[in-house]
């Protein structure tokens, strides 16, 4: 057990003034982590991968956003 394989989190959920969709992830500090993206939660594709600072903590920003009615997002580590 431990922070070692603790699942991510996805905190912080905001939509910014342009539209684009902005999350903060945390998760293991170091870890690898890719966030996929999904409108229907059956067909998800990678938005970005993310390597964890040492606070484990960064902020992720979907700038596609806009473009859907509904987004899923989930947190992969690698």
């Amino acid at each position: 057990g431990g922070i070692s394989d603790a699942p991510p989190e996805l905190l912080a959920p905001r939509r910014a003034a342009d539209g684009s969709f902005v999350f903060t992830l945390v998760g293991v500090p170091q870890a690898l982590y890719v966030i996929h993206a999904s409108s229907d939660l059956a067909r998800w594709s990678a938005i970005s991968t993310n390597a964890l600072p040492a606070s484990g903590m960064v902020e992720v920003t979907d700038t596609n956003a806009g473009q859907f009615a509904q987004r899923y997002y989930r947190a992969v580590r690698q």
